[in-house]
């Protein structure tokens, strides 16, 4: 007959061994290697990271979009940002515009302010001017400034740009040239780009934007 005690001790050795087999360290043993397991693990992080979609990053919008957003189609038109601190006074301009010949439109005079280029705010700090249709080939030749009290015909008492002794130029704040909503020039930094440049004339503190 065999021995209960014996039997008792096989059934306790299995029973161990099966335990460090499956890896359980519920009695402090060191888990044991599962190749087939271990490579399923490793293999679960990019099996999840192709499974998962990718984040949509959202786009920032163009400068064309956010410094030009307010120009009609067609129309050219500059914004200016005026440096800080800028002092008192209603953000105006004052502009004439050459048309080339194949507009067959008259050059606008020389007009200080140019109608609608007046801030209705003391307080703005940015001011969009206007200059009509987009005619390839214009050149509108303008100056920034201020007045006094916003009115529509009151003329710059102050300007953003000025002259040196040395007939060196010194322009101050930003511009910013567009066609429609489209971005063609700016001013900044102190660099001219694109279809921003100041004029011909030394001693001269007005901008040009040539229209593309």
């Amino acid at each position: 007959m065999a021995n209960p005690s014996a039997k008792y001790l096989s059934f306790i050795m299995s029973t161990l061994a099966i335990a460090a087999c499956s890896g359980d360290n519920s009695e402090g043993l060191p888990p044991q290697p599962n190749p087939e397991r271990d490579a399923a693990t490793e293999a679960q992080p990019e099996a999840n990271a192709e499974a998962a979609p990718e984040a949509a990053s959202p786009e920032a919008a163009p400068m064309s979009d956010l410094e030009c957003a307010g120009v009609g189609d067609q129309k050219a038109a500059v914004l200016f940002k005026a440096p800080q601190p800028r002092g008192e006074g209603f953000l105006a301009a004052a502009a004439w515009i050459h048309y080339p010949s194949m507009a067959a439109k008259p050059d606008v005079a020389w007009a200080d302010p140019f109608p609608g280029c007046v801030a209705l705010f003391a307080t703005d700090q940015e001011l969009l001017c206007s200059f009509g249709l987009a005619y390839q080939g214009t050149e509108v030749t303008f100056i920034f400034g201020m007045n006094a009290h916003g009115g529509p015909t009151e003329k710059l008492g102050a300007w953003f740009s000025d002259v040196k002794s040395d007939k060196t130029i010194s322009y101050y704040g930003e511009y910013y040239a567009c066609k429609g909503g489209k971005l063609v020039g700016t001013y900044k930094d102190g660099k001219f780009d694109g279809a921003l440049a100041p004029t011909e004339v030394p001693a001269n503190a007005n901008l040009k934007y040539t229209i593309p």
